[in-house]
């Protein structure tokens, strides 16, 4: 879903080298216990390597769509790495997705005015031609609002979403809307899309969550989807043939969130959760969404259990499935877990490329910035990481966000995540491998501290409480038919405010 959560971003380390405690106040001291968990940490990370989560997961399973068989695989290869860390209580927790989605096949050809070859890639869960077809090619304005009239000569058509919309939470929530016009109007397909860096292909979710549609749903890079629309434009009449193959699976099918934890010595019941997602798109082997997040997890609980520090409160470690169709593992163990979900301290998602955490968006939880800042300050080489006040939206730190719990997405410096995610282009190449080194000792260090800090940090919000703090995102989570509550006249942003 990063295509989405870049688009509704709201803005808004390192091993512990040298503590340096007697420079703190009273007031902000740290736990010497803490102190002394996060050196066995640090020391124990440097003896860890992500990098071979990483290249084993990429190299030995490739894209793993959820639901596929390769997901499948990879979920019992991370059972296994859990046991090898040493986490307790290593299990899977199934949830069931609406159905599963295969990609075949695309080609594309544009035959009208001139003969050449175009670039297609189906979204997921979208349709197919059903064999070779062709149509003329028209426009729909991404930033107009659609009507009967609109699309009353859609029927055999190829409909060209040009230009794509400036309002990028509008284009996503438009975009279930407009494959059902399309369904309804009997056109041949739809290219839409956002915009990106870069000519390659890329994929995604037709909408969120969980949307899907008879008619193939396609991508195209711009500058070709640029050249159609001044065809169109210039009454040229342009003319492509497509040959478009998906598959569906009949009915539902099982997916599966991948949990392991050390359980806490004082305070079992409070959890700290550690989490990456295990699924990714199809186009290329999801190296850096999410191939990094979840080798640093993995990482930071080898390291953890390998310090021999027995933490307070409980380190749970999920690597969740279903976030790329819109955060449907995320939300299932939400859901499964609701009981014991006051006593979730916070969940720490990795899930934003390859670059160095730079950030935590405390999610409206200002609660979290007092501990994490003193764990900042507590080492020179953590204070390049800073605290803010927004939120890193959908993915699935979001989830807990969503349910009233401090759902921190980490923030990293990955210039190229825009260009990278969900592309074609999405492979080892991508790997930072120092920056995955840092992150993981970022992941270890930060569950530690908050399992170890002596007053609980984090807190459950109320419902009123949680509509609050969600203000800011709350138009654009309306927009998309996500707001979690009911929906009241009382005036909201007219969108989201940074």
């Amino acid at each position: 879903m990063e295509c989405i959560m870049r688009l509704t971003l709201i803005l808004v380390g390192l091993a512990f080298l040298a503590f340096v405690p007697e420079s703190l106040t009273a007031q902000g001291a740290l736990d010497a216990t803490a102190i002394q968990a996060a050196r066995a940490v640090a020391d124990a990370g440097d003896k860890v390597d992500p990098n071979q989560f990483v290249q084993t997961l990429i190299r030995r399973f490739g894209p793993r769509l959820t639901g596929s068989n390769s997901e499948h695989q990879s979920a019992a290869w991370a059972l296994d790495e859990m046991r090898r860390a040493g986490l307790s209580d290593v299990h899977t927790e199934t949830w069931t997705l609406h159905r599963g989605w295969k990609r075949l096949h695309a080609a594309a050809h544009l035959t009208k005015p001139y003969e050449t070859k175009l670039e297609v890639a189906s979204y997921g869960w979208s349709g197919s031609t059903h064999g070779g077809v062709s149509g003329e090619v028209v426009l729909v304005d991404g930033n107009a609002t659609l009507t009967k009239e609109a699309v009353r000569n859609w029927r055999g058509k190829i409909v060209l979403v040009a230009p794509i919309s400036k309002d990028g939470i509008r284009g996503v929530a438009d975009a279930p809307v407009l494959a059902s016009w399309a369904e309804k109007a009997g056109a041949v397909a739809v290219i839409d899309g956002i915009t990106r860096p870069g000519g390659m292909l890329h994929t995604g979710p037709i909408g969120f969550p969980g949307r899907e549609s008879s008619v193939p749903i396609l991508d195209m890079p711009e500058m070709q989807r640029h050249q159609l629309e001044y065809l169109v434009k210039q009454g040229a009449q342009p003319r492509v043939s497509l040959d478009i193959a998906n598959r569906f699976t009949e009915g539902p099918i099982s997916a599966e969130n991948i949990v392991g934890e050390i359980v806490g010595a004082l305070h079992p019941e409070q959890v700290v959760l550690l989490g990456a997602h295990l699924d990714s798109w199809d186009l290329s082997p999801g190296a850096t969404d999410d191939g990094t997040g979840v080798a640093a997890v993995l990482a930071a609980a080898r390291a953890i259990h390998a310090s021999g520090v027995l933490p307070d409160r409980t380190i749970r470690f999920v690597l969740f499935t279903g976030e790329e169709q819109g955060l449907l593992g995320s939300q299932a163990y939400v859901e499964q877990h609701r009981a014991e979900l006051s006593n979730f301290v916070c969940a720490l998602v990795m899930d934003w490329g390859a670059g160095p955490i730079t950030r935590f968006p405390l999610a409206g939880h200002p609660e979290m910035e007092g501990p994490l800042k003193n764990l900042f300050q507590a080492d020179e080489a953590l204070k390049s990481i800073d605290t803010s006040s927004g939120f890193l939206t959908f993915t699935d730190g979001f989830a807990f966000t969503l349910a009233g719990l401090p759902g921190i997405g980490l923030l990293q410096d990955s210039p190229d995540y825009d260009r990278d995610a969900h592309s074609t282009e999405d492979s080892l190449g991508a790997v930072n491998a120092p920056a995955l080194q840092f992150n993981t000792r970022v992941l270890a260090s930060s569950a530690i501290w908050l399992a170890d800090v002596r007053q609980r940090p984090g807190s459950a919000f109320t419902q009123a409480e949680n509509e609050q703090a969600l203000l800011p995102v709350r138009s654009a989570l309306e927009m998309l038919g996500v707001w979690p509550y009911e929906r009241s006249s009382s005036p909201t942003p007219a969108s989201p405010t940074h």
